[in-house]
């Protein structure tokens, strides 16, 4: 009796995300020849399968525009390719390298989430090719020295560690510091966010900074109104570095782009991701500002300036700094 297949859905389409999940696809179709006598499953059939699991709106959309072309490829690699030269940008490999060095072990965020963040960016760098691969010595490094301060210092302060931390293998630092790391909760020195405990995303500030309260509440606010998931600290950088918009995601090398930021951002219909919208201001709120040479006078109505609102910081990579 066979074994099933069962494939992973492709639900964002980030560099990093549609890089692993083609690289799951293959493994999984490895894994089921391994379990099921060493049969193999045809490339046309490994395709479909795969093309149905592409669950994200826009990917799924792109599927089934070319369904029909996609379904005569007889290679999985050249579908891979394929879904490569739609979704991951030319310059994908400095962009998941930036996203790599971005990852730091922000306030309120656990560190196994810290860790998983950095094991994600370095698998996304796996197929990238020489000078991009990310070697054990270079994970340990970021992860000591990119971690919550005071787990870092706690850490290097231990009697010995000076002396073994030459030799000292990836997983044994990961479990140092992830003990070290409970022992600073239950001594009550660091506290982590129960709202952010499986990601990165809008890491709260811990219990001992007076503005954890409005600071959840606004990202709270923020994610009842806008359909993408916050982005977290890795990809806000990568984005930054490439110029892209914060508010649809898109970077210059994504397919129809159009120079832009979060201010004036056109927005994603295929993404469900709507333009920026312009703020009406009452008069009170412009009366006195002087436009050219020309003072606007206290008349009733409301004026529509179009610019940024409250929310532009969490957008805009011009002014987003969490």
């Amino acid at each position: 009796m066979s074994s099933k297949l069962d494939l992973p859905t492709l639900t964002s389409i980030t560099s990093t995300d549609v890089l692993l999940w083609l690289t799951r696809c293959a493994d999984s179709f490895e894994a089921w020849s391994a379990l099921n006598g060493d049969k193999t499953i045809k490339p046309e059939t490994q395709i479909l399968v795969a093309g149905l699991k592409m669950e994200h709106a826009e990917a799924s959309a792109w599927w089934n525009e070319n369904r029909e072309t996609l379904k005569k490829i007889v290679l999985w690699d050249d579908f891979a390719a394929k879904v490569k030269d739609r979704f991951v940008p030319s310059n994908w490999r400095l962009d998941a390298l930036a996203a790599f060095y971005a990852v730091k072990h922000a306030a309120g965020v656990d560190f196994q989430t810290y860790v998983s963040d950095l094991q994600k960016a370095r698998n996304a760098l796996v197929s990238a090719g020489t000078g991009y691969t990310i070697s054990d010595s270079i994970v340990k490094n970021h992860v000591l020295f990119g971690a919550h301060p005071i787990l870092s210092l706690r850490v290097r302060g231990t009697s010995s560690f000076s002396t073994l931390y030459g030799t000292m293998k990836l997983d044994a630092l990961i479990n140092l510091m992830a003990t070290t790391w409970a022992s600073l909760i239950a001594e009550n020195i660091v506290r982590i966010s129960t709202t952010h405990t499986t990601g990165q995303s809008r890491p709260t500030p811990t219990a001992h900074n007076s503005s954890t309260q409005s600071t959840a509440s606004t990202a709270s606010s923020s994610s009842a109104r806008y359909p993408l998931p916050d982005l977290s600290y890795a990809e806000k950088e990568a984005l930054r570095a490439s110029g892209g918009c914060f508010h649809c995601r898109k970077t210059p090398s994504s397919p129809n782009w159009k120079q832009h930021n979060a201010r004036n951002c056109p927005g994603d219909s295929a993404a469900g991701i709507a333009p920026r919208a312009t703020r009406p201001l009452l008069p009170h709120q412009v009366a006195g500002i002087i436009v050219g040479d020309v003072e606007i006078p206290e008349t009733p109505g409301a004026f529509v300036i179009d610019g940024p609102d409250s929310s532009d910081s969490d957008y805009d990579s011009d002014h987003d700094f969490d």
